[in-house]
C-alpha cells in the first residue's frame, strides 16, 4: 500500500458531499487474494467516461441535458474546492456518466492526483494535454484556476463533441508545439460550437 494510493482514499473521503454528488463514491478498501494488492471499491458507473459518452450518446443529448451535465461537473468541482483541493488532473476521461431516466449524471473520478491549494510542485506537469491550464505547462504551479480552466475545454468538448486542438492531432498523439502555441494564447474556437454566446462567452472567460 503506497502513500498515493492512501492520499486518494482520504481525497475521495474527505472531499464534502452533499445530498447529491457527483464525486465518484469509495466504499473502502479491499486486498485481492491472489496477489495481496489493495484495491479501491467504488461505486460502478455504467456509462463509461465523458468522451467515449458523447461518440456514442452526442446526437441523443439535448442541450438541456448536456447544460445539466456541465452542472454536473461544475458542482463536482467546487466540492474538491470547498475540501481545499486541486484535481490535477481533471479532464474527460475522469468524468464518469450515467445515464437514468433518460438524463445523463456525470461523476467525477480518480483523486489520486489532487493535491491541497497550498501545495506546490512546478516540477512535474500531470495531466492530458489540451486540458492542461498554460500557466501550468510554462512551469507555474497548479491552482483552483488551473482546474477551472481545465472546465473550460470540458465544456467546449461537450457542446461541440470534439476535443479541444483536435486538429492539432498527429497519428494519435497531439503535436508537441501545441503546448508552445496554448502558452502563446491558442485556444479553441468556440465560433464553430452550436450554443448561446451566454454560454460561449463563459467558457473563454474560464
Amino acid at each position: 500500500m503506497t502513500t498515493d494510493f492512501l492520499r486518494e482514499i482520504i481525497n475521495h473521503k474527505s472531499v464534502v458531499r452533499d445530498s447529491y454528488s457527483s464525486i465518484v463514491d469509495c466504499y473502502g478498501i479491499s486486498q485481492a487474494p491472489n496477489t495481496g494488492n489493495y484495491v479501491m471499491v467504488m461505486r460502478y458507473i455504467e456509462g463509461g467516461n465523458l468522451r467515449h459518452f458523447l461518440q456514442d450518446n452526442y446526437q441523443q443529448l439535448s442541450f438541456p441535458n448536456r447544460l445539466f451535465q456541465l452542472l454536473n461537473i461544475v458542482q463536482g468541482l467546487q466540492s474538491i474546492h470547498e475540501t481545499n483541493l486541486v484535481h490535477h488532473d481533471f479532464h474527460p476521461g475522469n468524468l464518469l456518466n450515467l445515464l437514468h431516466d433518460n438524463r445523463s449524471y456525470v461523476f467525477i473520478t480518480d483523486l489520486g492526483l489532487s493535491r491541497p491549494a497550498d501545495e506546490t510542485n512546478k516540477k512535474q506537469i500531470y495531466g492530458v494535454l489540451p486540458y492542461v491550464a498554460p500557466e501550468v505547462l510554462c512551469e507555474k504551479e497548479y491552482t483552483r484556476a488551473s482546474d477551472i480552466y481545465s472546465l473550460s475545454m470540458i465544456a467546449y468538448e461537450l457542446f461541440s463533441n470534439q476535443s479541444p486542438f483536435y486538429e492539432y492531432v498527429h497519428d494519435g498523439e497531439f503535436d508537441r508545439a501545441l503546448a508552445f502555441r496554448i502558452c502563446e494564447g491558442l485556444r479553441p474556437n468556440l465560433e464553430e460550437v452550436i450554443a448561446p454566446q451566454l454560454l460561449k462567452d463563459l467558457i473563454s472567460r474560464c
